[in-house]
C-alpha cells in the first residue's frame, strides 16, 4: 500500500477541509480548495435564552475567545490574562466572551 505522500503527488486536486480565516496564512497551490465546514450538522442548535440575551444586547456585535482544549486561560500568567483583558477594554461597544476554566479567580 502507497503512503499518502506518494498518493498524493499524483493527486490533480486536494480537498482541504478548514476554514482559512482561523489558519495560519501560507502559499498553496492551485489545485488546494478549502472545503471548511463541509461536516457541519445542518440542523444548529439555537442559543439558550442566556446566552441569545447577551449576544442580542451587544451593541456592536461581539466576540468569542477560546484557545480551544490545549492553551487554558486559566494556566495563563496573570500578567497575560490582564493584558487580554486590559485589550478587550480598548473596545467598549463590543462584547467579549471568554472560555475560562475555572470560577476562581484569585
Amino acid at each position: 500500500m502507497e503512503d499518502l505522500a506518494s498518493i498524493s503527488k499524483d493527486a490533480s486536486s486536494v480537498l482541504i477541509n478548514s476554514v482559512p480565516f482561523f489558519d495560519y496564512s501560507m502559499p498553496l497551490s492551485h489545485q488546494f480548495s478549502n472545503i471548511g465546514g463541509i461536516t457541519v450538522d445542518k440542523n444548529a442548535e439555537y442559543l439558550d435564552p442566556y446566552w441569545k440575551s447577551i449576544a442580542d444586547d451587544a451593541k456592536d456585535g461581539f466576540v468569542l475567545v477560546s484557545f480551544g482544549g490545549i492553551a487554558r486561560t486559566v494556566d495563563m500568567t496573570p500578567a497575560m490574562q490582564r493584558i487580554f483583558f486590559d485589550s478587550f477594554s480598548r473596545f467598549p461597544h463590543i462584547t467579549f466572551i471568554a472560555k475560562y476554566e475555572s470560577t476562581n479567580t484569585t
